[in-house]
């Protein structure tokens, strides 16, 4: 067995040789690999990918993305795991925990992870090398029906039964749409609110970002953003290519896409900055900047944008949406909270982390 380290400056010879794709298990899929070479806070000598081999074959293999943290205004360089596998076979070897104590060598013992399933939760415990960052919830919204999508994807059976999900989809949907419209009329925001669209981070909102972000754990700037905007992990896509077929994490979505809203008053006051991730038929908000005073006129421009693009499910970790959410008096079929662990090295033990605000988009929660 035999454990490959790729810097950035190896990720950048592999996309031109374009030799890190010629095997049957893909270690990082091509645009995973692109965003990592522009990201603004990735040195040529970070590892961002260690590769578990036996006999030339991919058995496992684990992601860093590189990131900055500012605590007491100090810089610390650490690294965010994102993506690791091991292959059900290699799962008794050794092989995972090999992967994870070298990112923790490399990365001085400063890792962090974000948003994790109840099974890795198990294993970041047992490792003894974490600490909880903040005690997190996830706010998850169901207010239209997508049981003709989701089912047959979880359970392949039901796919004979198709039109029938289908009908279910129609008449409950009927009803919330009408719901949604009537919510709509009532709170028509158009009256005090102004927005407008943006493809990249301009001087305005570079601004009012800098003047919003200041207890932020990652403190994201203009840079960050736009490299975020201009580099997804994550493609469109109608059909599987041959790279994701190989691959065991996301790199494909039909529906794929950030947008980016400046929000004003109705003297455009600039009151808002939100930045929606769109994925399939889940919607996001990554980064959100905001006058906490003007929280409810935030939340009905998320409530029209929820509507508007024709999703089913709306996901948050912002405290400020959770608490404040109910008061816009949204329709929804189903809702409901559930914790959502975070872990960061135990070498951070002494910080008192609920003085910073994390961003639903930190760590590789943004793409």
């Amino acid at each position: 067995m035999e454990i490959k380290e790729f810097t950035i400056a190896d990720l950048k010879k592999a996309i031109i040789l374009d030799n890190l794709w010629d095997t049957e298990i893909v270690p990082i899929s091509k645009q995973r690999a692109i965003s990592q070479v522009n990201n603004p806070r990735a040195a040529e000598d970070d590892i961002v990918l260690l590769v578990g081999y036996e006999d030339n074959r991919v058995i496992g293999y684990l992601g860093i993305l590189p990131d900055t943290i500012i605590i007491d205004n100090k810089k610390h360089k650490i690294g965010w795991f994102s993506g690791w596998w091991v292959e059900p076979a290699q799962m008794n070897t050794g092989i995972g925990v090999l992967l994870l104590f070298k990112a923790l060598h490399h990365y001085n013992q400063s890792i962090a992870v974000l948003g994790l399933s109840d099974s890795a939760k198990k294993v970041y415990e047992a490792s003894r090398k974490f600490i909880t960052i903040k005690k997190l919830e996830v706010m998850i919204i169901l207010f239209r029906l997508s049981s003709s999508y989701f089912l047959p994807r979880k359970i392949p059976k039901l796919k004979k039964f198709l039109q029938t999900l289908k009908f279910l989809d129609f008449v409950v949907n009927s009803i919330m749409n009408f719901r949604l419209f009537i919510w709509k009329r009532i709170n028509n925001i158009h009256k005090n609110i102004k927005f407008e669209y943006i493809n990249e981070i301009d001087e305005e909102t570079k601004q009012f970002v800098a003047k919003y972000n200041k207890d932020e754990l990652t403190r994201r700037s203009s840079v960050e953003l736009n490299w975020i905007i201009k580099y997804p992990w994550i493609l469109s896509s109608p059909l599987k290519d041959k790279i994701s077929s190989g691959y065991y994490f996301s790199s494909e979505s039909e529906r794929y896409l950030y947008m980016n809203v400046k929000v004003f008053s109705s003297n455009d006051e600039m009151i808002g900055f939100i930045m929606f991730k769109l994925r399939d038929h889940h919607l996001e908000v990554p980064y959100l900047y905001y006058c906490s005073k003007h929280i409810k006129q935030i939340l009905y421009v998320i409530g029209y944008h929820m509507i508007e693009m024709n999703v089913s499910i709306f996901m948050t970790h912002n405290e400020d949406l959770i608490r404040n959410f109910a008061d816009i008096k949204f329709p929804y079929l189903y809702k409901r909270k559930t914790p959502s662990p975070s872990f960061i090295s135990r070498r951070f033990k002494g910080i008192n982390f609920e003085n910073y605000h994390l961003q639903d988009g930190d760590g590789d929660r943004v793409f």
